[in-house]
């Protein structure tokens, strides 16, 4: 898959992909959250585990795709799509 700018795409590209981006982003936080809640009930039950970390380190991703999605979503409104 090749890095392109948010500019470098065509009008429908653009949508697609921000389409793409944002339900990657929803879907992605719900994970996460519901992964967290799961990590704090386990902290409580069974105490600290290895697994406690995975929300954690999996926090920076969501911080990329939401980059992602925001700078496609500056593009669309600069195209006035």
């Amino acid at each position: 898959m090749k890095n392109q700018k948010p500019a470098d795409y065509s009008d429908a590209e653009l949508l697609i992909n921000e389409k793409r981006m944002k339900a990657i982003t929803l879907v992605f936080a719900g994970v996460l959250l519901v992964s967290l809640i799961t990590i704090i009930i386990t902290i409580f039950t069974k105490g600290f585990t290895a697994v406690v970390t995975t929300p954690i380190v999996l926090l920076p991703l969501l911080v990329i795709y939401s980059k992602i999605w925001k700078d496609l979503k500056e593009e669309k409104k600069l195209r006035n799509l």
